[in-house]
């Protein structure tokens, strides 16, 4: 299977070349990109042949561009890409019509455990609901995409919580801390990401599953579902 990934200067783009190379079958064909006058242009190496897949974790202005790229081509597309906007998921929806898609803020297994524990828990009224989450002093998005998806299952059992606070320090990979409280108990569920390889063999993975599969819009939970 031959990979194309967009956003491979970044710490997520290295971090999943180095699972590329280790997983056999898996060929990574290029993926240094750069954009000139609105074209993604490969600085890697030409490619000679058309990949099976690109996984793109770059930025909400290079995401436009490398999912028409993927449209254009026929070629499965999964992203991580954080800070899209409705334009960005409206342009998912339309692509999915043409080719597997695949959007995540985290490709971590544990997160989406975690979004399983939280729908499986009540939310009583006498109950506080609060949520932090701490990443590296790098990361732009504020909140994180991943606090924001854990919120939208929060907000299935109860409108109008309070948002999550954001912290920035340090390198920090990726702790997200939702604490249930009452004036006699507390509980609390966390994640917390030791290594960013976590989210780069998640990527990887997932992304091995999408491009088997048809046209259509497709989740993190519907992967999981298909390999339990």
């Amino acid at each position: 299977m031959k990979v194309f990934l967009v956003g491979a200067q970044g710490r997520m783009g290295t971090e999943i070349q180095k699972v590329l190379k280790k997983t056999k079958g898996l060929t990574f064909i290029g993926g240094l990109v750069r954009q000139t006058k609105g074209k993604l242009v490969n600085d890697l190496s030409m490619i000679d042949s058309t990949p099976d897949l690109v996984i793109d974790f770059s930025s909400p202005e290079t995401f436009l561009l490398s999912l028409n790229w993927a449209v254009k081509n026929k070629i499965p597309f999964l992203s991580g890409t954080t800070g899209l906007k409705e334009q960005h998921y409206s342009a998912l929806k339309k692509a999915s019509q043409k080719i597997p898609v695949l959007w995540t803020a985290n490709t971590s297994i544990g997160v989406q455990m975690v979004k399983d524990i939280l729908r499986a828990t009540p939310l009583p009224k006498s109950f506080d609901v609060r949520m932090t989450e701490w990443h590296h002093i790098h990361k732009k998005d504020k909140p994180s995409g991943t606090a924001i998806a854990l919120q939208k299952v929060l907000e299935l059992k109860r409108k109008n919580l309070r948002k999550p606070k954001s912290i920035r320090e340090g390198e920090i990979v990726g702790t997200h801390r939702i604490e249930i409280i009452s004036k006699e108990e507390v509980i609390t569920i966390e994640h917390k990401a030791l290594r960013r390889a976590v989210f780069a063999k998640g990527a990887v993975e997932a992304g091995q599953w999408l491009a088997k599969q048809k046209r259509g819009n497709y989740t993190m939970e519907d992967y999981l579902q298909s390999v339990e």
